[in-house]
């Protein structure tokens, strides 16, 4: 699988696993944590054997301060078979995302959708409008 491996509103208080790594291999993923708060957050982020009680010492990040509308970023995190990444927030409107590759992903080679060796040109009127900043304008281009 690639792409969005997992995405959770996270609850406060409440430590979230939000990808667990199912296959023989391993795991490389990113996190992305989101504070949709205006004021700061305690974060913390774990690689556990447990999708709700990771230890003191399976934490990554623990209690890192998000501010206010913050975003905390973390690449390249490797987990292993049955590891699960989890997410403990003490505040609610906080989002966490992951996006990674599974190891053993079949890599494809990405196909070309549309193939244009000349460049579109455009016109439009002869004569354009006066913009102002304190009106708006309408200028229309047409692809020849």
């Amino acid at each position: 699988m690639n792409g969005i491996l997992g995405t959770w509103n996270l609850y406060a208080g409440v430590p979230q696993a939000i990808y667990v790594c199912n296959n023989t291999e391993a795991s490389v993923v990113s996190l992305n944590v989101c504070n949709r708060n205006n004021i700061d957050v305690k974060i913390s982020v774990a690689l556990s054997s447990s999708a709700t009680t990771p230890t003191n010492s399976e934490y990554l990040e623990y209690e890192t301060t998000l501010l206010g509308k913050g975003v905390l970023e973390r690449s390249g995190i490797v987990l292993g078979t049955a590891q699960y990444l989890v997410v403990l927030s003490n505040r609610p409107n906080v989002i966490g995302v992951c996006w990674g590759v599974e190891q053993g992903d079949v890599v494809v080679t990405p196909v070309v959708l549309v193939q244009n060796t000349v460049s579109p040109s455009w016109s439009t009127a002869a004569t354009l409008p006066d913009i102002t900043t304190s009106g708006s304008s309408t200028i229309t281009l047409t692809a020849l």
